[in-house]
């Protein structure tokens, strides 16, 4: 199993390097970048419990006010949403914004809006904000029919 998980977190990692090179768009600004990577499993889910099989790999870079994002959630029934939600590992939290459901990979750009503009399907500047300044505070996670709460779920780091 590590070595499906390293494998998975190298090949999210390099995909999300990819996307830095070519789908970040140039007015994105700022040359700052900075990458987010966690690993996604059945026991990190918040109230649990997820799913004991699933796996998953989540890679995004920040670059400016866009975020793109590679997602792999495999071992799981098919998917049926993906979102990043605000919470420490030992909680579940809101959603801040939601993500392409992985089949069983995803990948998108979002750029943030000015605040009062969210929805779940976008993401203010002072979300990205609160994002960029303490990751941790953050996580991903799948859900599925069998698991709706969320079936795997990666802190972000």
């Amino acid at each position: 199993m590590r070595t499906w998980l390293l494998r998975s977190a190298a090949l999210v990692t390099a995909a999300g390097a990819a996307l830095v090179a070519g789908a970040v768009p140039a007015s994105s600004g700022g040359g700052d970048v900075t990458t987010l990577h966690p690993v996604l499993t059945g026991a990190a889910e918040r109230p649990g419990p997820g799913d004991a099989d699933g796996r998953g790999a989540f890679a995004a870079v920040v670059r400016g006010d866009t975020l793109c994002y590679t997602l792999v959630a495999v071992r799981i029934e098919p998917a049926t949403a993906a979102h990043i939600h605000i919470a420490p590992p030992t909680d579940p939290g809101p959603i801040v914004i939601g993500l392409a459901t992985p089949d069983p990979v995803s990948h998108g750009c979002i750029t943030a809006v000015p605040d009062g503009q969210n929805t779940t399907s976008t993401l203010t500047e002072s979300e990205l904000a609160a994002l960029l300044a303490d990751p941790g505070a953050f996580y991903v996670n799948v859900h599925n029919a069998s698991f709706q709460p969320g079936a795997i779920r990666g802190q972000l780091r």
